[in-house]
């Protein structure tokens, strides 16, 4: 069985800068002005709130993997029904040869997989605003998601 060691952790005690230095304040965390890393594991990326610029690595199966341009943090997003029309973004712990390598593998499944696991997991963690736009993707979706159909969205062999 293959096994992925954590790169890029998002609770580690340091946030990477685009200048590749680490800035610590009193030991504690510095989060990301725009993606809110090392503190924040999942985005809601549709609805009117604020959202995090994050730019395109690659493009993969209905999976992308995507980057902070401040942080360098990388960013896991999949679109669900209905219409792919509800993007979530959650925050990957790898590099992007890891991801490209499972991506690669089944096509994206086991990312799918993965990426269904971390929403349902996470979603609690999110700011009142984006949990009222979950609360809209639920509700469209008649329960076909990866909070109210845990079942359905197995989770794969990735820690989340």
């Amino acid at each position: 069985m293959w096994c992925l060691q954590p790169t890029r952790a998002c609770d580690a005690a340091l946030v990477r800068q685009s200048n590749k230095l680490c800035r610590f304040t009193k030991g504690a965390a510095v989060n990301c002005t725009n993606c809110q890393a090392p503190e924040r594991h999942l985005w809601v990326l549709f609805g009117l709130q604020r959202q995090p610029e994050l730019v395109t690595l690659r493009d993969g199966n209905y999976v992308s993997l995507l980057s902070c341009p401040i942080c360098n943090t990388l960013w896991c997003s999949s679109p669900y029904e209905p219409y792919l029309s509800f993007p979530y973004a959650v925050c990957w712990r790898n590099d992007a040869l890891a991801w490209q390598h499972l991506h690669d593998r089944d096509k994206g499944a086991t990312l799918l997989r993965w990426h269904a696991f971390a929403v349902g997991k996470y979603w609690r963690q999110l700011p009142a605003n984006e949990l009222e736009q979950v609360a809209w993707h639920r509700k469209r979706s008649y329960g076909h998601n990866p909070i109210d159909a845990p079942s359905t969205f197995h989770a794969a062999d990735i820690p989340v």
